[in-house]
């Protein structure tokens, strides 16, 4: 079963890549819009994580564009959650606060920042915590069975 990532920071990418070897996941990353849609119109995937600021080329600057993605993800009936990082007060100044990650259920929590607040992305918490949230929205390998199967039968992608 595959998990789609999308995050365009290396680090986070191979810290991700990690935790899901270590649950017998296999981890698809991508780092930018194109291929993340690419992915999502040809493969199945058990859930994607997606990172709210990303390119839309290879070498872009990262934009907001993660909800592109996302959309193309419900639309499939691929379950997701966005995984963003933050400074907390970011304005530079560190008041004993790290960097640190957000978890949103959808665009609507991401819009209206209600999110659960979890440790920066290089760290395997951080995945393991969007791990958890996606898992808590219904039996993803359910889903999953059920869009293999009709693609199986079908010949064609699952779309809501």
């Amino acid at each position: 079963m595959k998990v789609l990532v999308v995050e365009d920071d290396v680090a986070n990418a191979i810290t991700a890549m990690q935790f899901f070897n270590s649950k017998d996941v296999e981890a698809v990353m991508v780092s930018n819009v194109e291929t993340a849609v690419q992915k999502l119109q040809e493969e199945v995937f058990l859930a994607a994580i997606l990172d709210v600021e990303i390119p839309r080329g290879k070498g872009a600057n990262p934009e907001r564009l993660g909800p592109e993605v996302g959309k193309v993800a419900k639309e499939g009936g691929v379950p997701y959650v966005y995984l963003t990082g933050y400074t907390p007060h970011g304005h530079g100044h560190h008041h004993g606060h790290g960097p640190q990650a957000m978890v949103f259920l959808d665009e609507v929590c991401l819009e209206k920042g209600q999110g659960e607040t979890v440790p920066a992305k290089s760290s395997a918490e951080a995945w393991a915590k969007a791990w958890e949230i996606l898992q808590s929205t219904g039996n993803l390998e359910e889903i999953y069975n059920a869009r293999v199967r009709y693609k199986k039968y079908t010949g064609k992608m699952y779309k809501t």
